[in-house]
């Protein structure tokens, strides 16, 4: 897991840390890093897909378990004298990013190009604008938009989409698939 520390986000931390490791991954002869993400995080979505080039063709179900208290999950029963009903937490449902060290995009991108953006996706996959806020305030919806989620993903994955690229909106903030033969250029 790569994390960094909060002072620190919001630096290129990140991105350089990413950048290194994959600057090291070409000298020991590697050309593919591939790791996980919660797809419900747009943080991590825009960094991974826009900036690091990614591609991801892959959806785990609850790869590490339930992984989310939320401030919900201990609601009241309703009748007086009787224990508290326990709400389980949310599945930790992860992307897997696919990082193609040598493909001609992430090339670009890791010499300070912008990364080229595609119109008219074949697939938009919407997410919650402020879901960690959703967690702690509506657990049962969270729950909902993230099986949402999980079938669009699913659906996608099944009829050949990649989802190449990440639209950060504050209100609808959603990722972009496209027919893997019009990435062939991409």
């Amino acid at each position: 897991m790569m994390a960094v520390a909060t002072e620190y986000q919001n630096k290129g931390v990140g991105a350089r840390l990413k950048w290194s490791q994959r600057k090291r991954a070409i000298e020991e002869g590697r050309s593919f890093i591939k790791w996980t993400w919660d797809p419900m995080q747009a943080r991590n979505a825009h960094f991974n897909l826009n900036r690091l080039g990614v591609t991801v063709t892959s959806y785990a179900e609850n790869f590490y378990g339930t992984d989310y208290v939320t401030v919900t999950a201990l609601k009241e029963s309703g009748t007086p004298g009787t224990a508290p009903v326990i709400s389980p937490g949310i599945d930790s449902d992860r992307l897997f990013a696919n990082w193609q060290l040598q493909s001609r995009r992430v090339i670009d991108l890791a010499r300070g190009s912008v990364a080229g953006v595609m119109t008219n996706p074949d697939a938009v996959i919407h997410i919650p604008a402020e879901w960690s806020k959703l967690i702690k305030q509506n657990s049962d919806e969270a729950k909902q938009e993230q099986l949402r989620v999980r079938q669009e993903f699913q659906n996608a994955f099944a009829a050949g989409l990649v989802c190449v690229a990440f639209e950060r909106s504050s209100e609808r903030p959603g990722y972009l698939l496209y027919k893997a033969q019009a990435l062939q250029s991409f």
